[in-house]
């Protein structure tokens, strides 16, 4: 596995368990209820047990387990995570008839297991850092002469992750995209994309790209992720708000444009995105090819926006040292995913057909469904 997706898989525990003080509160709320005058106070144990689950559940919903599964592979240390922690607290906060006694004696041990789960991983990853770090420093030597990214490709829709045919399919058709956005962006050739490693689970294509069509990628891709979860935000309120029309035809055929609307735009977006980069590319390059323009963007566009409504995901795992603004596009990036992947299961299974059928590229000799 590379060791730059090793590393990233590892601060996304530090960030997620560590940062955002869960592993500190677990500790903290398992002292609080040991003392003897503590046990019988059960809006106390409440109040922990929902605090509790409210991190779960950000936990659950990320991409963390997937992420421990891979860099914690061995019997002996598995992820925190594979324990049914959230099961057992939903059980827990459920049972209005718990008794108080049985109540703080549930909670205790789910804390005991939650604390000594987190402190062995804590302990594991923070040792496989140590190892990782060096082989890391002489990775980001090579992307710092090169100049070049490691972009991360993650395919987590079954269509294209069952199938090697499919996978196939798909590869082929990102391999022309990034060359085609390369050429609206640079008049230098292009290298053939290097597949850096493939990895399991959800397919993870780990790709070696220019450094400056890396830039403007992210700032693509953030724009996609944002209008993407702009509509799957809307979808979730659109029934409570046609509720309140009580059957007026015209505002509720209003309500229906404006979904319509918002669907189209994902690609507009992206697509207005691509043509304003390729503009400021080529006041700077007079060489870019000016050719065909409009057909280039689209099938840009058509690919990204593909990729995105399908609840798949990009990230930047590796650039050169100086650009450390672009580790903040990289976690604005990934926060917005998690967000729309949880909405996105929650949009009916009609209107994620609705999406697939609008933005499923076909290749030109595929017929049509």
């Amino acid at each position: 596995m590379n060791i730059q997706s090793l590393l990233e898989k590892i601060n996304l525990f530090e960030k997620l368990v560590v940062e955002s003080g869960f592993k500190r509160d677990v500790t903290g709320f398992k002292e609080s209820i040991a003392p003897q005058q503590n046990r019988q106070n059960l809006q106390l144990f409440q109040d922990i047990a929902k605090k509790i689950q409210a991190y779960l559940n950000m936990i659950y919903e990320s991409d963390l387990p997937e992420s421990l599964e891979s860099v914690l592979p061995t019997e002996s240390k598995r992820p925190f995570t594979e324990t049914d922690h959230l099961e057992k607290l939903n059980e827990i906060l459920d049972d209005n008839e718990l008794a108080t006694t049985q109540y703080f004696s549930k909670l205790n041990s789910l804390l005991n297991t939650l604390q000594s789960q987190i402190e062995e991983n804590h302990t594991e990853l923070n040792r496989l850092r140590t190892i990782f770090k060096n082989y890391a420093d002489f990775e980001q030597q090579e992307i710092n002469s090169e100049e070049y990214a490691v972009i991360s490709l993650i395919f987590k829709d079954l269509k294209t992750t069952k199938s090697l045919k499919e996978f196939s399919r798909v590869l082929n058709k990102w391999n022309r995209t990034l060359l085609i956005y390369h050429q609206l962006l640079k008049s230098e050739a292009p290298k053939d994309i290097e597949i850096v490693e493939v990895q399991n689970g959800s397919i993870d294509v780990l790709v070696n790209i220019d450094l400056d069509i890396a830039l403007d990628l992210v700032e693509l891709i953030k724009l996609g992720f944002k209008v993407f979860g702009g509509y799957l935000l809307y979808k979730t309120k659109a029934k409570e708000i046609i509720a309140t029309y009580f059957g007026n035809k015209v505002l509720i055929a209003q309500e229906k444009k404006r979904e319509d609307e918002m669907l189209e735009n994902i690609h507009k977006a992206i697509e207005a995105k691509i043509l304003e980069q390729h503009k400021i590319a080529k006041k700077e390059d007079n060489g870019i090819d000016g050719t065909a323009i409009k057909a280039k963007v689209k099938d840009v566009a058509d690919i990204l926006s593909e990729h995105i409504v399908k609840g798949n995901d990009i990230k930047l795992l590796a650039a050169p040292e100086e650009y450390e603004e672009l580790e903040e596009e990289a976690e604005e990036i990934r926060l917005t995913s998690i967000s729309n992947r949880r909405a996105l299961k929650e949009l009916p299974k009609e209107d994620r057909l609705k999406l697939i059928e609008k933005y499923e590229t076909k290749d030109k000799d595929e017929p049509k469904k």
